[in-house]
């Protein structure tokens, strides 16, 4: 278990919860020494509490994110906006919720 590799994984944010448990993993099972991380799918889904499908899904999110760049950028309209767009009852979370999400 990498401290360090724990530390980042719990730092990034504009993920998916279930993307950010998967990293989260993963960088629990990232050994320093050697700076491989390579558990099986089946232990991962395990950990995760995932389905193999679902890992998948998840893992291929992470890589994709991490060819576009080094962190991502997520912005969140404002409840005026999503009032305006989707009707009076809404936003269900306000924004402030809704951040804390990502």
């Amino acid at each position: 278990m990498s401290h360090r590799a724990t530390n980042w994984a719990i730092q990034q944010r504009g993920l998916k919860p279930a993307a950010r448990v998967v990293l989260w993993h993963l960088a629990d099972r990232h050994n320093s020494d050697t700076r491989r991380c390579d558990p099986s799918q089946a232990l991962l889904a395990h950990d995760c509490e995932l389905s193999r499908s679902a890992l998948n899904t998840h893992l291929k999110a992470l890589e994709a994110a991490s060819r576009l760049g080094d962190f991502v950028l997520v912005g969140i309209h404002s409840d005026d906006v999503v009032n305006l767009h989707k009707g009076r009852n809404y936003p269900i979370m306000n924004l402030h919720e809704r951040a804390l999400c990502v």
